[in-house]
């Protein structure tokens, strides 16, 4: 009938309010676990109609006992759940914390809270930390409509970039927690902190990735559209002053007519196996220019001393009656050279038998030593920058200096110290018996005009000697 109708709704709102209630709350603390106690609610809900049902059709004392009985288990349970989400809320990934409205302090704050911001709890505590966060805004006009539950969230990412420590990323996240009353009291606002660091370097790698790939494909169409130029820097021999010969140095252009430097292009090139291309077009220009009678160096990356026809086009080149092979200087870089060490032999010795000959580049970064030397065919030692920059002041540097000079005189070798960008470098190297030199002192690198032929009448410079 009615009566018994009206009094068993009554028992099913209210358990449902009371359970639905409870569960609400510790959704409101704990976002992560908000399945958890949605999962409960449905629960309830579903058990409360059938409790609705089992009033209706037994009586309204055995569905009042009936639902006492599954009140008390599903309290148990939402107790349960109550521990299980006050356990999470202190061992959060996340910093978390409430700030009251009525004093603008936290009244709760989790440890992670203070890792995160590598400040004490009971300083947290005060709420400061949230207006020094807030210093990019002003904090009223943020805080304030918060407060009221006229912004309903506010988040923005940080970068605490410390010197003394690891890049952190931070993203904050402030929200209200409450339900305004009907006489317009103010919400809390729950402060949530996580780490992003992670994500933001991946973010970081993929934008370094992708703008590596596009520079990439400009460079796979300055090689189609003939945009590459060569760039050279003079080597002078210190005994004498002259210039030795000259490092040829890959340039691209874009099309827009600007100059993309090699240090933008080579990894990514060396990465992905374009490197070989471009070595064969380095190569087939210098080939033009040492027909013409400039002597130049030029450089050969790891995976083209390894490669069958790199030194098939080299070996071409060196053959040429109109060429002569002393013209010509193959740099290999140290490291390249030890990691593919009887690749890098074979490449030296053939082009040691044809008259030309090979310089070991950044010479000291690989910690070649005397058994390697030995077996390498290397007629020239470019002495690192590393150890030349600062060699005016640092005495170990000079060690190593001299160190490759007599290790280089042990085996017929000339050595080139790189990076010289004033006098008294210059005098100091000599000094220490380096043959050869290069730096922005001695010439800075520029364009050079790769001529299709031997101009008629052309004198060849003289072979650089080795200086006693």
């Amino acid at each position: 009938n009615s009566e018994v109708y009206r009094e068993q709704k009554t028992i099913h709102d209210a358990a449902v309010d009371r359970i639905v209630e409870s569960v609400e709350k510790q959704t409101n603390e704990v976002q992560d676990q908000g399945h958890l106690f949605a999962s409960i609610a449905w629960t309830v809900l579903g058990l409360s109609a059938l409790a609705f049902v089992i009033s209706t059709v037994m009586g309204a004392r055995v569905g009042r006992r009936w639902v006492d009985t599954e009140f008390t288990r599903l309290s148990a349970a939402v107790d349960r759940a109550d521990q299980v989400a006050i356990g999470v809320v202190i061992g959060s990934s996340r910093g978390l914390c409430v700030l009251d409205a009525e004093t603008g302090q936290a009244s709760f704050v989790n440890e992670r809270m203070s890792e995160l911001l590598r400040l004490p709890v009971e300083e947290l505590k005060t709420g400061e930390f949230l207006k020094d966060a807030l210093a990019h805004q002003e904090v009223d006009s943020v805080l304030a409509p918060l407060f009221d539950g006229r912004l309903k969230e506010y988040g923005w990412e940080e970068l605490r970039n410390h010197p003394q420590e690891p890049k952190l990323w931070l993203y904050w996240k402030l929200q209200p927690i409450s339900q305004p009353s009907p006489e317009g009291s103010s919400m809390d606002i729950l402060v949530q902190v996580l780490d992003i660091t992670e994500r933001k370097e991946r973010e970081e790698r993929l934008r370094a990735e992708l703008a590596a790939k596009a520079v990439l494909i400009k460079v796979m169409w300055a090689l189609r559209e003939d945009r590459m130029e060569l760039h050279a820097q003079p080597i002078v021999e210190l005994a004498t002053g002259a210039v030795s010969h000259s490092e040829l140095l890959i340039r691209s252009r874009d099309r827009d007519g600007s100059l993309i430097p090699p240090g933008d292009f080579l990894p990514q090139a060396e990465e992905s196996g374009l490197i070989g291309q471009i070595d064969r077009w380095v190569i087939d220009r210098a080939g033009a220019l040492a027909r013409a009678g400039t002597r130049v160096s030029v450089n050969i990356s790891a995976a083209s001393v390894t490669d069958p026809a790199i030194l098939d086009q080299v070996k071409a080149l060196l053959q040429d009656p109109g060429l002569a092979p002393s013209d010509m200087v193959f740099e290999i870089t140290e490291t390249g050279t030890i990691e593919n060490l009887d690749k890098a032999r074979q490449f030296a010795l053939a082009v040691a038998d044809l008259g030309s000959s090979v310089a070991l580049d950044d010479f000291g970064t690989g910690h070649a030593g005397f058994a390697y030397l030995k077996n390498f065919p290397a007629k020239w030692l470019k002495i690192d920058i590393e150890y030349v920059k600062n060699a005016l002041t640092d005495a170990r540097d000079q060690q190593v200096i001299s160190a490759t000079v007599a290790l280089a005189d042990t085996f017929g070798a000339w050595t080139v110290a790189e990076g010289i960008e004033d006098k008294e470098t210059l005098e100091l190297v000599k000094k220490l018996g380096v043959t050869h030199a290069q730096g922005y002192y001695l010439g800075r690198p520029s364009p050079i005009t790769v001529p299709d032929a031997r101009p008629e009448g052309t004198q060849q410079p003289p072979n650089p000697s080795h200086s006693d």
